[in-house]
């Protein structure tokens, strides 16, 4: 650890290496965190590179396109939920830190480690707010365009039959 700047992080680290020693469940959270980070971003290139799949002359939608409307739908909150375990498992190294802190230091510095800790953890939610945002926008913006080059098709073919 540094002895400047953020040593305060300390009793943070030291409650991810108790979560990792101490519980398999936070170990296996631990463990999820690339998935917690980079699913949400799939999850956002599928909804920007994917269609709304519709039925077609009455046809049902197959099974595949029902789990793609149901992606691109719920893609937000699908992100959401993918970043649950890196959150869960970052709170519970933070929680456990500052008990820590307030256990062994004065209470000015155990303050500055709560400070520390909680912009931390607030980038953390930060991160998870900007991977939802950024999975919804994406199939908002999609659909808009896609909504638009519709349009302008059905325009055309409405001038050409006027013609």
């Amino acid at each position: 650890m540094p002895e400047k700047d953020i040593s305060h992080a300390l009793y943070h680290e030291m409650g991810h290496a108790h979560n990792f020693n101490k519980s398999s469940v936070l170990k296996f959270l631990q463990k999820c965190r690339p998935v917690s980070m980079f699913l949400p971003a799939l999850i956002a290139l599928y909804g920007a590179f994917s269609r709304k799949s519709k039925p077609k002359d009455g046809e049902e939608l197959t099974s595949a396109q029902k789990t793609n409307n149901f992606i691109r739908d719920n893609a937000g909150k699908l992100s959401f939920v993918a970043t649950i375990p890196m959150l869960v498992e970052e709170a519970a190294a933070t929680i456990k830190g500052q008990k820590w802190a307030k256990e062994f230091l004065t209470p000015d510095l155990a303050k500055k480690v709560l400070k520390g800790n909680s912009i931390a953890f607030g980038s953390y939610l930060l991160t998870a707010a900007s991977l939802v945002f950024a999975s919804w926008t994406a199939v908002k913006i999609k659909d808009k365009l896609i909504a638009k080059k519709e349009q302008k098709q059905f325009e055309l073919q409405k001038k050409g039959i006027q013609a």
